[in-house]
């Protein structure tokens, strides 16, 4: 009968021991599963921000890009009003050197014909 009470007295050990180990393993595993779900809501808080990060930064870039292609529109534009203004000045200096090439011409003219006038009205006296 000692060796039943003492085998009794064991497997109600074994038994208690076994019990506080699945406690135990309940409780680590509750934490486990507790720390899981903690973890996946504060990936996903951080999955939902960076997701408004990249569509803020992809609205940026439309902007940009927006705001570029503007500014070279306008760029283009005034390059060309420089042109444009740069070609009627060529064209107006081309005409003022013709006209001063005329005047020039007509002074010489005037003179010469004042210098024979002079000279004539020197040998007619």
């Amino acid at each position: 009968m000692k060796e039943r009470d003492y085998i009794d007295t064991k497997i109600s050990v074994l038994e208690k021991e076994l019990e506080q180990v699945r406690n135990t393993y309940e409780m680590q595993l509750l934490q486990l599963e507790t720390q899981a779900e903690e973890t996946k809501v504060e990936l996903e808080k951080m999955l939902m921000k960076r997701e408004g990060l990249l569509t803020d930064s992809r609205n940026r870039v439309k902007e940009l890009e927006v705001f570029s292609k503007s500014k070279t529109q306008r760029w283009r534009k005034k390059e060309l009003n420089y042109k444009s203004f740069l070609d009627s000045q060529s064209g107006f200096l081309q005409d003022l050197l013709v006209a001063s090439e005329s005047i020039k011409r007509k002074v010489l003219k005037t003179q010469k014909v004042y210098s024979e006038e002079f000279n004539h009205l020197g040998r007619s006296a």
